[in-house]
């Protein structure tokens, strides 16, 4: 027993009131393209074993082979002792597959991306400014990499090279000081099944003499000239490709590849390889064996890739959204629940849940009621062999059908990217996110069965006008139900203030939105505002009055606020919530970003309280 024990018990017993702990379940051995879980068999929509390569001879032989002939572990890290033969003659196997100087092996592609970029990162550092334009959407361990550096990101909407391209050139001017700039993205999303335009975004980087870093996780192995990923498509311009051999490859471990100094680099500088045991010898004869494979398995790609195009055709035949998907992950959007995504080979196998993929900018995007094979119509009713409702057979699965939606509603001036932070901590629940429209459309998401309502600044007072008809509580952060002074509230902004705003705006809108956003905490860039849009809900600012609809509240609500909120003072939250704040001392305006895990635990603990009280 451990000191700790009753702290875990406790958070234990609180995800298990809220229908949310995860427990493993156990695996057996069954024919490709299906599993047994539990003694049930089902087909298998949860591998990402995309080519099948898990289970090839070739694979397992060498694999055997070489853990018979060099042992079962490489008995150190690559720079005391553990550098063995075996380990250079993968990489430069690897290295002529991509076409690269030089390639070297890691751990796992979450390893990688988070050790791999503050070593790059902390390089440019005195250099100039560090400037990190990375994708919204991109894998949890990207953004890991890069709070790791300590580099704020500038983020350009998902898939967006536009967006990329103005962010770039609004920052490349000649009067613009000195800048290291580095390009993050995925040629293949782990979670929608869109691919980057890799020539494009290589054009663009030589135009702003920006770096590359481009995850190929899922594009390895599947996509591009021999199967070898997407950066094949822009030769000798992508200046470094990661990518894993645990999906498509079907072995373990990650890989770089890039040019001979970067390589050299790395081995020098960073952390995740230089004080890591080296990969053991049955795990590289795996990795031998695939590479040898994957140039001559076109024919397998071919039907990987009918096989995705024909789910897709099916569930839009059904009325189904698939988004921009165009690859062997084939996402269903809309409804609640968590994914249950990915087309495979004709055998069944499709892709999993990736490496922690976050939440998605969509509202409700998942259904897996959808993909499950023992389901047949998206209403159908389905009772899983272990006759516990609200599970599906195909794994997917963790966040049982009765758990509340999450429903984020932003603030002014910001848009639903403001909730990633947040969203990614509290990835157990379904969610779906409203977005008004400042900077590209607007969405209005209605999701099914109950709802918790999270709001934002004027995100709650919106929520306040228009409450969800199956909600079951509302979170206000950074709140208010009457944000101007009126004779019967002083606590307010001055009316005259908002009135200024509503002038500036309309000639200055990009001023406006700076200053507004900066006196918030927040220096990220923006798109091209819709000034309609920010100046009639400016006007709500100014007029509306939701106060009496607070009093009425017919369901629990949690308010937190910052001490030191600067849009929102204390006197005016104290005003509108009475004694019930939860305050975060030191607090500012963007609790969800500056301070998520405080709003994350105290929101579980709501949710926590509902699930008891029902």
């Amino acid at each position: 027993m451990s000191k700790l024990d009753p702290l875990f018990s406790s958070e234990l017993a609180q995800a298990e009131s809220r229908h949310v702990r995860r427990r493993l379940r156990t695996a057996t051995a069954a024919p490709a393209g299906r599993i047994e879980m539990g003694g049930a068999p089902a087909l298998n929509f949860s591998s990402n074993d995309y080519l099948g390569l898990s289970k090839h001879p070739l694979l397992i032989e060498r694999s055997r082979e070489w853990a018979a002939r060099h042992g079962a572990s490489a008995q150190a890290s690559r720079l005391v002792c553990g550098n063995l033969d075996l380990h250079e003659q993968v990489e430069a196997k690897l290295a002529r597959l991509k076409g690269t100087e030089a390639a070297l092996l890691l751990a796992s592609g979450w390893q990688a991306n988070a050790a791999v970029l503050p070593a790059l990162l902390r390089a440019a550092q005195g250099q100039g400014d560090v400037q990190v334009y990375a994708d919204k959407l991109n894998h949890a361990s990207l953004h890991h990499g890069c709070q790791a550096a300590g580099v704020k990101q500038i983020r350009f909407r998902h898939n967006d090279l536009d967006h990329l391209e103005a962010l770039l050139a609004a920052r490349a001017g000649a009067d613009a000081p000195p800048a290291v700039r580095f390009i993050v993205t995925e040629s293949v999303f782990s979670m929608d099944g869109d691919r980057t335009d890799v020539a494009r975004l290589a054009a663009l980087a030589d135009r702003y003499n920006a770096f590359v870093y481009l995850d190929e996780a899922h594009a390895t192995g599947v996509l591009g000239p021999r199967g070898m990923g997407l950066a094949g498509l822009a030769p000798g311009r992508i200046d470094l490709a990661m990518g894993t051999f645990s999906k498509a490859l079907g072995g373990f471990g990650a890989y770089v590849a890039g040019s001979r100094a970067l390589c050299d680099y790395l081995v020098n500088a960073c952390s995740g390889f230089i004080y890591t045991t080296a990969l053991p010898p049955a795990v590289l004869g795996a990795m031998d064996a695939a590479l040898d494979l994957v140039p001559t398995l076109d024919a397998e790609r071919a039907r990987l890739a009918a096989s995705g195009d024909r789910l897709r055709a099916a569930l839009r035949e059904q009325g189904l959204d698939t988004a921009d998907s165009s690859t062997q992950i084939v996402p269903r959007h809309g409804g609640r629940g968590r994914p249950c995504d990915g087309a495979g080979r004709q055998s069944g196998t499709a892709r999993p849940a990736g490496r922690g993929d976050p939440p998605s900018h969509g509202a409700c995007r998942h259904q897996p009621a959808a993909h499950c094979p023992e389901r047949r119509a998206p209403r159908r009713r389905h009772r899983p062999p272990d006759r516990r409702p609200g599970r599906c057979a195909c794994l997917m699965q963790n966040v049982p059908l009765q758990a509340p939606t999450l429903l984020f509603v932003h603030g002014w001036a910001f848009d639903a990217s403001v909730w990633a932070p947040l969203a990614a901590a509290l990835h157990d629940f379904p969610q779906a996110t409203f977005d008004a429209g400042y900077f590209g459309p607007a969405r209005t998401p209605c999701p099914d069965g109950p709802v918790v309502a999270i709001g934002h600044s004027l995100g709650v007072l919106r929520l306040l006008r228009e409450t969800p008809p199956n909600g079951i509580g509302l979170v206000s952060i950074n709140g208010f139900a009457r944000f101007a002074a009126a004779p019967n509230f002083a606590q307010g902004v001055p009316p005259r203030m908002l009135d200024r705003m509503l002038a500036r705006l309309a000639t200055h809108p990009d001023a406006v939105l700076r200053d507004f956003r900066q006196r918030c905490g927040d220096g990220d860039a923006f798109g091209a505002p819709d000034v309609n849009a920010l100046a009639r809900d400016l006007q709500v600012l100014r007029d509306d009055d939701q106060r009496a609809a607070l009093a009425a509240l017919p369901v629990p609500n949690l308010a937190l606020a910052g001490r030191d909120d600067p849009i929102v003072p204390a006197p005016m939250t104290q005003a509108t919530f009475g004694e019930g704040v939860h305050w975060r001392e030191g607090g500012g305006h963007l609790l969800p970003v500056t301070d998520t895990d405080w709003c994350a635990a105290q929101i579980r603990a709501f949710l926590a309280r509902l699930a008891s009280a029902a």
